[in-house]
């Protein structure tokens, strides 16, 4: 008998080959034809009587036919039946920190220029330092810090620029208060000395306290004048003092009083009025100070009218000087 897988002769009733290992079962032996011998009788003795007659062979049954399978195929995870311990392959690639490094260094480089529009500036920089801090274990450990530190310069610069922003439009928007010493000039009377914007055409009564001081065109104007008065003083100037800034604004037609407060003009306590022109919305701020001074006077009342911007005497009282 031969294998049927390999053809190696097998010895009969092997279960597998010994060549290559084919599962095989025994080939049964086809059934052979049984004779069964004739009964005997009488004419058996006088075979010349009677011709013998063959009987037909009846066939036994014999054991089914056994089809050769092949083994099942071993599965190369197990040996006999211990488990072998499968690994992953490696696959080629970058590993995410990688990209994460590259983000922070192109993040960070952005941040330069970006902090010209400040915001752009600091949202570069803020993210290229969190995509830096992340990756800075990675392969690419060292793009990681350099993005770092570049954020950190991107966002210093973008903080730098908005501080110089800030600074330039306090400047840009600053008032009256802010004017510079060179474009002022000097006033004096014989109970204080101030200054007023230079180009302003300054005119004095004498030996009086009172001057007036004017734009070429009228647009800015300052008015300054004084009085004596036993019935005001510091208790009563949000009542009386009020009464007499009422009584001049009626005197000035389309002018209303728009905000009213008591606090203090060059040290000294002053009842304070915003007034509005109501055709043109032309601006005027109107201070009665209580000051006693050598020629007798114990109140002032300074004007600003400013057709131009917000009227307020923050010129005078920050220049102002009593005698």
């Amino acid at each position: 008998m031969k294998c049927p897988k390999c053809g190696n002769l097998i010895e009969p009733g092997a279960t597998f080959c010994g060549n290559c290992g084919f599962r095989l079962v025994a080939t049964p032996t086809p059934p052979q034809p049984v004779m069964v011998n004739p009964q005997a009788n009488p004419m058996a003795a006088n075979p010349a009587a009677a011709p013998p007659q063959a009987v037909n062979p009846v066939p036994v049954p014999g054991p089914a036919p056994v089809v050769a399978q092949a083994a099942a195929p071993v599965n190369p995870a197990y040996v006999g039946s211990m488990p072998v311990p499968q690994y992953d392959v490696p696959v080629a690639g970058s590993s995410p920190g990688e990209g994460k490094a590259i983000a922070a260094l192109v993040l960070s480089v952005l941040s330069i220029p970006g902090a010209l529009l400040v915001i752009t500036g600091l949202i570069f920089g803020i993210l290229g330092l969190v995509f830096g801090t992340l990756s800075r274990k990675s392969t690419k450990k060292g793009l990681a810090i350099s993005g770092i530190i570049i954020s950190i310069i991107g966002i210093l610069l973008s903080m730098a620029m908005w501080a110089f922003d800030i600074s330039v439009y306090n400047k840009d928007h600053s008032t009256s208060n802010n004017t510079p010493t060179s474009q002022l000039v000097s006033v004096s009377t014989p109970c204080y000395t101030t200054k007023v914007d230079k180009g302003m055409t300054v005119t004095t009564e004498g030996n009086s306290c009172a001057i007036s001081a004017a734009s070429a065109d009228k647009s800015n104007v300052y008015e300054i004048s004084s009085g004596a008065s036993t019935e005001l003083n510091s208790g009563n100037l949000g009542t009386i003092g009020k009464e007499l800034i009422v009584k001049g604004i009626e005197a000035i037609s389309n002018y209303k009083l728009t905000s009213s407060s008591v606090g203090t003009f060059a040290g000294s306590p002053a009842y304070i009025a915003n007034l509005t022109y109501s055709t043109t919305g032309y601006t005027a701020q109107e201070d009665l100070v209580l000051h006693s001074t050598p020629d007798g006077s114990t109140y002032f009342v300074l004007i600003h009218l400013n057709e131009l911007g917000n009227a307020d005497l923050s010129v005078l009282d920050n220049n102002w000087v009593w005698k």
